[in-house]
């Protein structure tokens, strides 16, 4: 069993490609014949895909140039390739052995595309500690978005909680905190200290070897510890299905998104305004079920379905509903748990449920 997920940019964090990328850019913005860049500002681009950066670089280009820019920079890459060799930053391969070693899984969510990636890692001696490649190819929203962490998480079945983001750069930041994980930004590659921690960074380290104390000493019961920060909600949360009647005695189900419990005599649950709301105005009277894994797909239709739009809601979900006993209110007799006879206590944003 795997002891937690890492995943790594690649550029400026575990290959040294500084030199071959600014070189590549410079080359190709002379036969193209565009305003020259410093190698600072074409070093700052590292991490977007190469449509952001010509944009970056030059806020006005004309967007059909952009598949020409990308085409030739490719090609000069490539060529480069021969003469300016990219190697791993230093205790990058041992570290690497180590974590994999220790049980982690390391993969790469990187800007490049997959087969540079494949390519890259096996000449830097790499290959075999990664577990998973994902290049800006294989995505449709890159860095800052939080696809690449999210798809990763999903095809390697992982949650956000067990996951560490490692990156040089701020986009990589955002990119894992944005999904959710928490975000390692290295010191030795294009992004400064100040930017890593501006975005936001869990930990900032001046090695790669540093990240085998932050892993195991955030590691419990086989997991990265996850910060939620500053949050409303602790998760996972129950499915809660609030059942009310209608002023003509009409009855509907709502799928509440967020609650919990506020104290041993009530829960707390937010619920908008919905057709449940509406009901609630009428007779303040209600149940409250808990979803499961039977009930799932029902549970999700009287989510999404909103009765104010569908009158018939509730037959369309195939709950079978009875009065509740002592309380104004249906009972949906497919949940095997309802919480009934509540005194209801409405706030701007939440609605304080008290068992009775």
């Amino acid at each position: 069993m795997s002891r937690g997920l890492i995943i790594f940019d690649f550029d400026g964090t575990l290959g040294d490609t500084r030199r071959n990328i600014v070189t590549t850019m410079q080359m190709t913005i002379k036969e193209l014949h565009l305003p020259n860049r410093s190698d600072e500002e074409c070093a700052a681009t590292i991490g977007l895909p190469l449509a952001g950066c010509f944009r970056t670089l030059f806020p006005d280009i004309q967007e059909e140039l952009i598949p020409r820019c990308a085409e030739t920079y490719r090609r000069f890459f490539n060529e480069n390739l021969k003469t300016i060799h990219p190697e791993a930053f230093p205790d990058v391969v041992e570290t690497l052995a180590i974590l994999h070693q220790k049980g982690f899984t390391l993969t790469i969510a990187s800007s490049r595309s997959h087969n540079s990636l494949t390519e890259l890692t096996r000449k830097m001696g790499i290959a075999d500690y990664i577990a998973y490649i994902l290049g800006a190819d294989d995505v449709k929203e890159a860095k800052p978005k939080p696809e690449p962490v999210l798809k990763t998480l999903a095809d390697m079945h992982f949650d956000a909680g067990e996951t560490l983001v490692v990156g040089d750069m701020a986009v990589d930041i955002l990119m894992g905190a944005n999904a959710g994980a928490r975000t390692c930004g290295v010191t030795w590659g294009n992004g400064t200290k100040d930017e890593l921690e501006d975005a936001g960074a869990d930990y900032i380290v001046n090695c790669i070897n540093e990240l085998i104390g932050i892993v195991e000493k955030n590691e419990s019961n086989n997991r990265i510890m996850k910060s939620f920060k500053s949050t409303a909600w602790l998760l996972p949360q129950p499915v809660l299905i609030i059942g009310t009647y209608d002023k003509d005695g009409k009855p509907n189900a709502m799928n509440a998104a967020w609650g919990g419990q506020w104290d041993m005599h009530e829960i707390i649950i937010s619920l908008g305004s919905h057709a449940t709301t509406d009901n609630l105005a009428e007779n303040p009277e209600f149940t409250v079920a808990f979803a499961t894994k039977d009930t799932m797909i029902a549970s999700d239709y009287v989510g999404i379905v909103s009765g104010r739009n569908t009158p018939d809601k509730m037959e369309k979900a195939g709950l079978t509903v009875e009065k509740a006993p002592n309380v104004n209110a249906p009972v949906f007799k497919e949940f095997p748990m309802t919480l009934r006879k509540w005194n209801l206590s409405p706030s701007t944003r939440y609605t304080t449920l008290t068992f009775s």
